[in-house]
């Protein structure tokens, strides 16, 4: 009997905390995606008030940012610039549904999965005043990626919570059983 509800109790616990951490992953893996993007707007619109990028259409070839990428793109689709790619190289970018999003309401976003990368690029679009679009980009983990740097932590607490569950259901039917094994003790 002890067993059983040892053995039901620390059942329980263990779906509890898996079914837990599964949405704690989920809510955590949200608010990461929101907060990219709303970093990578900030970044637009910094970049979209400094007047960069204005309608003489002359970039320096070495501007630069650390871990983004910025993409100029006209009210055609053309590539005017790109600080990571030969523009040359590149097509036309009209038909991206975050170039689309800007050119109709002024501002558009998009994540895209990198299956070789095994990373999801994270996509911000801005409208500029001359109607052309400045987009930023930039790499960060996806879900698997997220859960394969958290099972240690995660197995760890899992760990120690079925020990918790282990002692404490021990003590819990102990108590419960108590007065069963005193009354057929007395039969």
């Amino acid at each position: 009997m002890k067993r059983k509800i040892n053995a039901q109790v620390i059942g329980i616990t263990f779906i509890a905390i898996i079914v837990t951490m599964a949405f704690m992953l989920a809510v955590f893996y949200s608010v990461f995606q929101k907060q990219v993007m709303e970093d990578l707007r900030l970044e637009a619109e910094v970049l979209k008030n400094s007047d960069i990028f204005s309608d003489d259409k002359e970039m320096k070839a070495d501007f630069k940012v650390a871990d983004l990428r910025i993409t100029w793109i006209d009210v055609n689709g053309e590539v005017l610039f790109d600080n990571d790619a030969n523009i040359g190289a590149m097509n036309n970018h009209a038909s991206r549904p975050e170039v689309e999003e800007a050119l109709k309401t002024g501002h558009g976003k998009a994540i895209r999965r990198s299956a070789t990368m095994d990373a999801n690029t994270y996509y911000y679009a801005i409208r500029l005043d001359d109607g052309s679009v400045l987009r930023v980009c930039q790499e960060a983990g996806n879900l698997s990626s997220l859960m394969q740097s958290a099972i240690p932590v995660v197995l760890l607490v899992i760990v120690v919570m079925i020990l918790f569950s282990v002692i404490v259901t021990h003590f819990m039917t102990k108590k419960i059983i108590a007065p069963i094994e005193s009354m057929a003790n007395q039969l």
